[in-house]
């Protein structure tokens, strides 16, 4: 189903956003961390270890273990608090 991937900001560390689900993949853009309020993106699917998002319109895969999974924007923002 359709859900949100939220970065979180446990770990400080900077989240790389790949054209394909592989580290060897090439890196489209690093996504860093604003003071305590993680970014979001649309979930668009789910390949092994990682998920396939589109962030600001930039559609690639980020790392399961770096972010968390949501049914709604509402829901994460919910759980943050």
């Amino acid at each position: 189903g359709h859900g949100y991937v939220i970065f979180m900001n446990d770990s400080k560390e900077t989240i790389v956003l790949r054209k394909e689900p592989s580290d060897r993949s090439q890196e489209i853009i690093s996504i860093k961390y604003e003071g305590d309020i993680p970014e979001e993106s649309n979930c668009l699917g789910i390949s092994g270890k990682w998920y396939k998002v589109d962030f600001n319109g930039k559609v690639g895969y980020v790392k399961r273990n770096a972010t968390e999974w949501s049914v709604s924007s509402a829901e994460a923002a919910g759980q943050i608090r």
